[in-house]
């Protein structure tokens, strides 16, 4: 194998263990599904949309037949399921998707220098480098949708 193909072949392999190329939809086993948000561990963020469009953020403290409670900075709340329009699992945050990217673009920014160069130094400033290109590019992704679909209420059941 040659140093180019041998390069492409890692690039191709950092994109697709990133997560970068992958996008979960939403399912339609998630209509009506309240047993799922039941089901949730306590700490799960959560973001809930309320009829009306309004939406509450938080961790989750616990969920039954009637309600789930969410808390915050603020306090916690109990919003009553007839009032859950939808309820989504939130996402990784903008921290942690800066680390993940830091450490896929240090990895690839490290391998690819010794590979090409054999030197470790090098090899390191490289990784550093690439490193804060990949926290800068984790950072700005996503976060303008509120997280994967879990719960949606049926019209006219609650």
């Amino acid at each position: 194998m040659t140093k180019r193909a041998g390069a492409v072949c890692l690039l191709l392999l950092i994109s697709a263990s990133s997560g970068c190329a992958l996008r979960r939809g939403d399912t339609a086993a998630a209509v009506g599904n309240w047993n799922a948000v039941t089901s949730l561990p306590r700490g799960t963020r959560v973001t809930v949309e309320l009829d009306g469009g309004l939406f509450r953020i938080g961790a989750l403290q616990w969920a039954d037949l009637h309600q789930v409670v969410i808390g915050d900075a603020t306090g916690t709340a109990a919003v009553p399921r007839a009032d859950v329009a939808r309820l989504f699992l939130r996402g990784r945050t903008r921290g942690e998707r800066a680390g993940r990217g830091f450490l896929v673009g240090a990895a690839a920014g490290v391998a690819g220098a010794m590979y090409f160069t054999g030197h470790l130094g090098f090899g390191l400033r490289i990784g550093a480098t690439w490193g804060a290109i990949g926290a800068g590019i984790g950072a700005s992704m996503g976060d303008d949708h509120p997280g994967r679909l879990l719960y949606v209420r049926q019209p006219g059941k609650v």
